[in-house]
């Protein structure tokens, strides 16, 4: 039920019935789901379950804007790039321009993409394929015939960090040579992890690397790396995403990772350390626990501010 007072709705609704007795309460704030808690113990400014609305910085519920279907078909792995929006449509890697028109670039089977950007190119990878993206045409990485160097390989997550291009595939971090992003050194080009890897995100002074629980990779280089324990907790693959720590007027500067973990959101800060977000500290006061998940999707939407959306796959 809801109600017009001074502009704003106002929800009301029961929270509590034993025998003939009902209460109603009416909430001006909301703190978020509560999932823990049984409907009868929730705590007043909790929610059971909240659909197609979100919570605002003030506490109020706010209905999300409708959507349209501009294209069908299975898309999935959209990534931003130029005047294009990449991605995997059904089985065909593609290129997605401001009036919804569609370039196919190559066909690369139907698992997840993961893209990074090297200067003018756009790299893309998945269990299948590795290529690399420039003015609209897709292409192989250039064969190496020198001793002890490969071509990269298909792998599942591919990330860049200071002239060098990183592939995480099974336990193990791969990372190119400084300069030569399609070259790998199998003497020495690689970091092994205790479990196979589920996030990799670069920020100015290291690299967040999720495996067993979250490591951080401190320093600018792999000869200089410092390998540090971020987090306990396993991050959710596909739910990491990276923004700038102006844009919410955060006292540290340079670029920030979050994801979801399997107790809640988590921002990885410069420095290397994993900072609970407010979902998390929610999860510590028992007021919301993650579904469990094997793997999920995580973005920044920077319209009417700056909110980060993950979604979760069982």
């Amino acid at each position: 039920m809801s109600e017009q007072a001074s502009g704003q709705t106002n929800f009301q609704g029961p929270i509590r019935s034993r025998g003939n007795s009902l209460r109603l309460a009416r909430w001006a704030e909301f703190k978020g789901i509560d999932n823990i808690h049984r409907s009868e113990e929730l705590p007043l400014d909790y929610q059971v379950k909240a659909r197609n609305v979100y919570i605002n910085d003030k506490g109020k519920y706010v209905s999300r804007p409708g959507r349209t279907l501009v294209l069908s078909g299975n898309i999935h792995s959209l990534f931003p790039f130029g005047n294009y929006l990449f991605g995997v449509r059904n089985d065909t890697l593609v290129a997605i321009d401001r009036n919804y028109e569609v370039t196919p670039l190559r066909v690369v089977g139907s698992g997840k993409m993961s893209f990074t950007v090297i200067g003018t190119w756009l790299a893309f990878t998945n269990s299948s394929v590795i290529g690399y993206i420039k003015d609209l045409v897709a292409y192989d990485f250039s064969d190496v015939t020198l001793q002890n160097k490969i071509k990269v390989f298909p792998s599942l997550i591919v990330r860049t960090y200071r002239s060098r291009m990183y592939l995480a595939k099974d336990n193990i971090l791969w990372f190119t040579d400084a300069g030569n992003y399609g070259r790998i050194d199998t003497r020495k080009g690689f970091v092994m992890f205790p479990e196979d890897i589920n996030m990799v995100e670069p920020i100015d002074d290291g690299i967040f690397v999720g495996s067993d629980k979250v490591y951080f990779l401190r320093g600018p280089s792999p000869e200089k790396f410092q390998q540090e324990v971020a987090d306990s907790d396993r991050a959710i693959y596909g739910t990491s995403a990276v923004f700038d720590a102006i844009k919410i007027g955060s006292e540290v500067s340079g670029k920030i990772a979050i994801w979801t973990s399997e107790v809640g959101v988590c921002m990885g800060l410069p420095g290397g350390f994993a900072q609970s977000s407010v979902k998390v500290t929610n999860t510590v006061e028992g007021t919301y626990q993650v579904p469990t998940c094997r793997e999920g999707a995580g973005f920044i939407n920077t319209v009417d501010g700056l909110y980060y959306v993950a979604t979760l796959r069982r």
